[in-house]
């Protein structure tokens, strides 16, 4: 039996497996055949956090290789998105190795709704561009639960690769200080994820307005998707649930591959980190992960 190990291009070939674009796999080769296989990518493109995006949860072992090959390779930090409805044995799999529930991700599909007018909503949405990059990883940071501020969040490179299909959500007023924006997920689908940090949950249905104004009218497009993270308000999910068709639930699972001292990096974090709110307070609220 070999050793599991990272394919390779030629084993692509040689094995007759997909090549699918930012994605590799892990797999176990016997008798000159592969097994099983773990398919992963670097999450967000960060150079310490992994995501697998497809397992066999019957095959224990290969996970347990898995997380012992990158451990080893000094990465942060595992991620796994899985369905809550069909995805189920994988979760229960994740967890019994030390997967932790981070959050939940929701995906709605849109369809024409009224709430308010343009000219009664006080935000303003435009296309990204490189003078935005910092600004929106500091954001990405404001939105991501404390513990994690280190790693865990979109870097300079991944934004810089999705500029013309990012928007970004400032005041009407005033452009110092960017509140949200959305990106596209997937090139070949009409999905946005929106970020939001929690500060600004109120303003979402104001985000989404204007992002439909935009998207709808100047994109020429008919339809999409968007994603949302529950750490935004657990009451926006509902009231997004009663507006529009819920298409998926995923649980965002999270492992830990190497021990830090979290008490340095939560007191350097807290004192650093303020986020900016419309009055000009700072908060450095955020939510924890989820132990059970």
């Amino acid at each position: 039996m070999a050793k599991a190990r990272i394919l390779n291009l030629i084993d692509l070939i040689r094995f007759k497996k997909d090549f699918i674009w930012g994605k590799d796999y892990f797999s176990r080769v016997e008798d000159n055949k592969i097994a099983s296989s773990i398919l992963y990518s670097h999450y967000l493109d960060s150079k310490k956090v992994l995501e697998i995006h497809k397992f066999d949860h019957q095959e224990e072992e290969l996970l347990q290789e898995f997380i012992a090959y990158f451990t080893k390779k000094k990465y942060q930090y595992i991620i796994a998105k899985m369905c809550e409805i069909n995805e189920f044995a994988e979760i229960e799999m994740l967890r019994s190795h030390g997967f932790l529930r981070l959050t939940r991700e929701y995906t709605f599909d849109y369809r024409d709704f009224k709430t308010a007018s343009l000219n009664q909503v006080q935000v303003t949405c435009e296309q990204a561009s490189k003078k935005d990059v910092k600004s929106l990883v500091d954001l990405c940071k404001h939105a991501q639960p404390l513990e994690f501020r280190d790693y865990l969040f979109h870097s300079p490179k991944f934004f810089k690769r999705r500029l013309d299909d990012t928007y970004l959500f400032f005041g009407a007023k005033s452009r110092d200080h960017l509140l949200g924006c959305a990106y596209k997920k997937d090139p070949e689908n009409n999905s946005f994820e929106f970020i939001v940090p929690p500060n600004q949950s109120e303003s979402f249905f104001s985000f989404l307005i204007v992002f439909i104004d935009m998207f709808i009218h100047f994109e020429k497009n008919e339809s999409f998707s968007f994603v949302v993270n529950e750490n935004i308000n657990e009451e926006l999910i509902a009231k997004l649930g009663e507006t529009f068709d819920l298409v998926a639930s995923r649980q965002v699972l999270i492992h830990k591959t190497l021990a830090k001292d979290k008490v340095k990096v939560l007191e350097k974090l807290s004192n650093k980190i303020q986020i900016p709110v419309p009055n000009g307070q700072v908060t450095n609220r955020s939510k924890t992960v989820d132990r059970r």
